[in-house]
């Protein structure tokens, strides 16, 4: 009768032990489940910034390009090219450009 004892006891340890084990192993699955998860979350809001910040780089480029565009318009003025002509050349333009009409 000893010796049955021992081999349900023996029994009972074994079940115990394998319980153990898958517990252990069910811990660990959700362990990593839950760790992947909040990883995702972190890249989520990493990539929320970056996205953020590329778009303030885009709105500020599109004002830098208009005041360009701006600037671009004021300088093909014809006025203000004639002024930088007549001031940095040295063109002498009349009001009333002669013209000789030439016929043959």
């Amino acid at each position: 009768m000893a010796v049955c004892l021992d081999y349900q006891s023996v029994y009972v340890k074994n079940v115990k032990v394998q319980s153990h084990k898958l517990l252990i192993v069910a811990c660990l699955f959700l362990m990593s489940v839950l760790i992947f998860h909040v990883w995702c979350r972190a890249e989520k809001v990493t990539l929320g910034y970056q996205i953020a910040q590329a778009q303030n780089k885009t709105q500020e480029y599109s004002t830098i390009k208009k005041d360009l565009a701006m600037q671009v318009s004021v300088v093909k003025r014809y006025d203000n090219l004639m002024g930088l002509a007549k001031a940095r050349l040295g063109f002498n333009l009349e009001e009333s450009p002669k013209i000789i009409t030439v016929e043959y």
